[in-house]
């Protein structure tokens, strides 16, 4: 597999992960139908009900929100999604927000 980067002439636009030539779509499609991982967001709620951040301070616990949202939003906000999807999303995330550092 493969990232296929989308640059405009000054910035990041998109990305996809596309088979290589030797590689068999239907075999990577396949793949993906059955590599999910849950969303830590259900977790993070389910704890978040049960107690587990009552000690955590308020500027804490909206940082910890605020990370496990960003996370959500690599699922597109969904219960579960494939593991190429998530790391496609995380790395249009690393590209479009990173500032060089």
């Amino acid at each position: 597999m493969k990232f296929d980067l989308n640059y405009d002439d000054e910035n990041f636009l998109d990305l996809m992960i596309a088979p290589e030539m030797r590689e068999n779509p239907d075999t990577l499609h396949d793949y993906a139908g059955r590599l999910k991982i849950r969303n830590p967001a259900l977790d993070f709620a389910e704890m978040a009900k049960a107690g587990r951040f009552n000690d955590m301070s308020d500027e804490d616990y909206e940082i910890a929100l605020r990370r496990i949202k960003t996370v959500s939003s690599f699922f597109s906000n969904k219960p579960d999604a494939n593991i190429f999807h998530i790391l496609a999303e995380s790395i249009k995330y690393i590209l479009a927000t990173d500032n060089g550092h």
